[in-house]
């Protein structure tokens, strides 16, 4: 089990200034522990969404501490509400970024990186409603497509948890803030990100080439490879340090996304705080990969300039990189 110790979770709460005990009134709530009554004050409370987090979805949480399961539930949806309501994940300052094209370079060989970008499936269970099927992906289990960028020490610096499993990769980055802002003339940050072949060809967003043809070609797509592995890297720590997003989300999807959104902010608070990361498992994360092409049904003159101006950036780096 993976979790925050005590004093590092009330060293979080009080770095952001956090609302979480003012929303968990009433402050003390007597229960039944064994044959004794015992008060379970504020802090305890907070802690139990901690915990539901990194257990699977069949443990007694509630048994734990004494108290009935949906009191756990109502308890873990209140904090994870107050979680979201402070959560800080967002592009690092272009010092940040720089630091960040130089530990890239050291791990994988490719210069100029500021972040990783790929998608993930988060299990849940089927939802109610007319829009259910939207939600049922390739691999025939139910799930949201969630959209992750990390930094080289697994740090997340983007993520976008709304949208169903149906919705591809692609579709996801280009409707995100993120891709608005690197869209324009005046980027946030100077650098590149990568991506798996899935995504749009940018010169600020570098995929693989689908057939290298030359050595400097594999060259490239050999440190491509290396250099987007930590996105991959982030993704598995963050399932296995958080349990319940390795398995599946008991809930429907508008609470299922805000459980991911605080799982991610409490994987960077624990990698800020150095907690060590979890061993690997032996049971597989279930993922659901899209590698395919973004259907495009009207395929704009802009696209396809700014396609041309990406495979433009991408062969004069491996053509004065990896010569």
């Amino acid at each position: 089990m993976y979790l925050l110790s005590q004093g590092l979770y009330w060293s979080t709460c009080a770095l952001h200034r956090s609302p979480v005990l003012v929303t968990l009134a009433p402050q003390y709530k007597a229960c039944q522990l064994g044959r004794l009554m015992t008060n379970v004050d504020v802090k305890t409370w907070a802690r139990i969404h901690v915990k539901s987090y990194a257990q699977k979805p069949d443990d007694g949480i509630g048994e734990f501490i004494g108290v009935s399961q949906p009191t756990v539930s109502r308890t873990v949806r209140r904090v994870t509400k107050a979680f979201v309501a402070i959560a800080d994940i967002h592009l690092p300052s272009q010092r940040k970024a720089d630091t960040n094209k130089e530990q890239f370079y050291r791990a994988g060989g490719m210069p100029n990186i500021i972040g990783c970008v790929d998608g993930t499936h988060v299990r849940i269970q089927a939802p109610h409603g007319d829009h259910a099927q939207e939600f049922l992906n390739r691999k025939n289990f139910f799930s949201i497509n969630v959209q992750i960028v990390c930094g080289p020490n697994l740090e997340i610096m983007n993520c976008v948890a709304k949208w169903a499993s149906s919705v591809h990769d692609a579709r996801i980055l280009r409707e995100s803030q993120l891709f608005a802002a690197f869209e324009g003339n005046n980027k946030p940050l100077q650098g590149i990100f990568l991506a798996d072949s899935g995504y749009m060809l940018r010169d600020w967003l570098l995929t693989p080439l689908t057939n290298p043809a030359t050595d400097r070609e594999r060259r490239y797509n050999a440190a491509h490879c290396s250099t987007r592995s930590a996105v991959e890297r982030s993704i598995g720590v963050l399932k296995r340090r958080w349990h319940c997003l390795h398995v599946e989300l008991r809930m429907e999807p508008e609470a299922a996304c805000e459980i991911i959104f605080a799982c991610v902010f409490l994987h960077n608070c624990a990698i800020k705080f150095g907690v060590g990361v979890p061993e690997d498992e032996d049971e597989p994360l279930d993922e659901a990969p899209d590698n395919g092409a973004e259907p495009v049904n009207h395929l704009q003159v802009t696209e396809r300039m700014r396609s041309m101006i990406g495979r433009a950036a991408r062969q004069d780096l491996i053509n004065n990189f990896f010569a």
